[in-house]
């Protein structure tokens, strides 16, 4: 039963992390509609996760939340691989085709167009950005586990985010989907160079 808990705590932290994510991605800074926004997500993360609860033992929970967290941090690391390739120069292809291939093993054959460097490359001298796997998945009722992934710059700075839903039976990524915030296109070279 403590699992039970711990899960239910880590759906609601992921669930609290997503609507604040949410909040200020959209630079929406009135209280009132950020705590309403959380209320909301913690409510619907509350009666997903206790329906999720219901049909799954905890085990099975606590194991998908483990191999979804695994293959996250691999991601990031694949994502955080790309970036350095790319920032070293130089001759770089054989490298870059090794950790594609490592992503490629890691999505559904349908979402194969995830299998790129979402975000950070070319951005402005001095801004970098490095990609972790948000602490905790959360659990939905079809058994799959749904990822974040942030990209954040050295103070902590949210530029990009990324989600997929990890199913532990197939063991790979499907639905994914990444974007940057507004703030990260002030940095991008491209818009930066166009702008002078």
């Amino acid at each position: 039963m403590a699992s039970i808990v711990t899960n239910l705590a880590r759906v609601l932290a992921a669930a609290c992390l997503a609507a604040s994510m949410a909040t200020s991605v959209a630079g929406i800074g009135v209280a009132g509609e950020a705590a309403g926004t959380m209320a909301q997500a913690q409510s619907t993360s509350d009666n997903a996760s206790k329906a999720a609860e219901a049909a799954f033992p905890a085990a099975d929970v606590s194991d998908a939340l483990a191999k979804a967290a695994d293959a996250a941090r691999q991601v990031a690391d694949c994502e955080n691989t790309f970036l350095s390739l790319v920032a070293g120069g130089g001759s770089y292809g054989d490298q870059l085709v090794a950790e594609t291939k490592k992503m490629k093993q890691l999505f559904s054959a349908t979402d194969q167009d995830m299998c790129v460097t979402w975000f950070g490359g070319g951005l402005k001298d001095g801004h970098s950005c490095t990609w972790t796997a948000t602490k905790d998945g959360q659990y939905q009722q079809d058994g799959t586990v749904r990822v974040t992934w942030l990209g954040t710059d050295a103070d902590g700075t949210v530029l990009a985010y990324a989600q997929a839903d990890y199913d532990p039976r197939s063991k790979v990524f499907d639905n994914g989907s990444f974007d940057y915030t507004e703030y990260a296109s002030t940095l991008m070279k491209v818009n930066a160079d166009a702008s002078n």
